[in-house]
């Protein structure tokens, strides 16, 4: 399940966020938008926003 906005307009929808219905969605296309994420969040704020030592 993805949030409505967010499947439709990615991470920067987040006026509705709460609000909003969930869709189903594949697991492939589950998997493909969580890989995405995790590869823009790497870009953007480096491999410690993604990754820990723990």
């Amino acid at each position: 399940m993805v949030r409505e906005g967010w499947l439709k307009n990615g991470p920067k929808s987040r006026r509705s966020r709460g609000e909003e219905k969930f869709v189903p969605v594949s697991w492939e296309k589950a998997l493909d938008l969580v890989a995405g994420e995790m590869k823009r969040v790497y870009k953007d704020y480096g491999p410690s926003a993604v990754f820990t030592a723990g």
